[in-house]
């Protein structure tokens, strides 16, 4: 939250794109410019942070499944994918940092429900089948990939309007 004006869409509220917009940029590009610099952002420090915290637990001696690193990596990152997106498209409606801080605290916690009533829990915590990449994407196990990836499609409708 330090770096709100680098975080959310910020800047449109406070109309600093307007000179850059009269010498011909297109908004729509400078949107979609910010939203893959957060993404690969968020990305790059998520995925440094989750293998030096798996070369860190090969010390302690723990029973580590290999298998199962592919499925809580892809996992990890649509979960901050999700939040990023929600976070950007309720920027455009918030206005304070307080607002922001607000909005990503009700993200986080209706992912959370969303988790537990889908059954996305119950299929994390299987060892066994989370060695298998399908099983995230098996509809008769959980909906939650499918969800998140329709809140993220509605998160860039609401921008592209």
């Amino acid at each position: 939250m330090v770096h709100y004006e680098s975080l959310f869409f910020y800047e449109i509220k406070n109309n600093s794109w307007y000179l850059l917009v009269k010498m011909g940029h297109n908004p729509a590009i400078m949107i979609f410019a910010k939203l893959l610099a957060l993404l690969l952002s968020v990305t790059s420090v998520y995925s440094i942070g989750f293998f030096f915290t798996a070369f860190l637990t090969f010390f302690l001696k723990y029973n580590l499944i290999v298998a199962y690193f592919p499925s809580l990596y892809i996992t990890g990152l649509i979960d901050l994918i999700i939040i990023s997106m929600i976070s950007m498209a309720l920027s455009l409606f918030g206005k304070t940092i307080t607002n922001a801080r607000y909005s990503i605290f009700m993200s986080v916690a209706v992912l959370h429900i969303l988790k537990v009533i889908s059954g996305h829990y119950s299929v994390l915590s299987n060892r066994v089948s989370m060695q298998s990449l399908v099983n995230l994407v098996d509809l008769n196990r959980t909906l939650y990939v499918p969800i998140a990836f329709a809140v993220i499609s509605i998160c860039s409708y609401i921008w592209y309007e």
